[in-house]
């Protein structure tokens, strides 16, 4: 009987023992699985972070290519007043040519309707 006693107390311990074993093995298993959930965690943060880049990349390069729209429009529009301008100055040289040769005509246009109103 103590022979028995003795074998089941060795079984007991064994038993403990494994019991103790698998508690540890669980516990690591848990800590596994709480650091692959924080590692998932973290990949779909840097996921959605590199979409919300990708986003805004994708905007910023259609807004530069408005801006590049708009800087060949406001170029051309500068372009056609600069034309503008240079033609206004022609012909306001011209003009000013016209108003110096008539204001050479003036004195003598002034003496004959002096004379006419005589």
């Amino acid at each position: 009987m103590r022979h028995g006693e003795a074998e089941l107390e060795t079984i007991r311990q064994a038993h403990y023992a494994a019991s103790d074993e698998l508690h540890a093995h669980q516990g690591a298993l848990a800590e596994a699985a709480l650091e692959v959930s924080r590692l998932e965690e973290r990949i779909r943060y840097v996921v959605e972070g590199r979409a919300r880049v990708e986003q805004r990349l994708v905007e910023l390069k259609l807004q530069s290519e408005q801006w590049g729209e708009r800087q060949a429009q406001a170029q051309t529009e500068l372009d056609q007043t600069a034309e503008q301008i240079a033609a206004a100055d022609e012909q306001s040289e011209l003009l000013a040519a016209q108003a110096e040769g008539h204001a050479d005509k003036l004195p003598n246009f002034e003496d004959a309707v002096r004379a006419a109103q005589t």
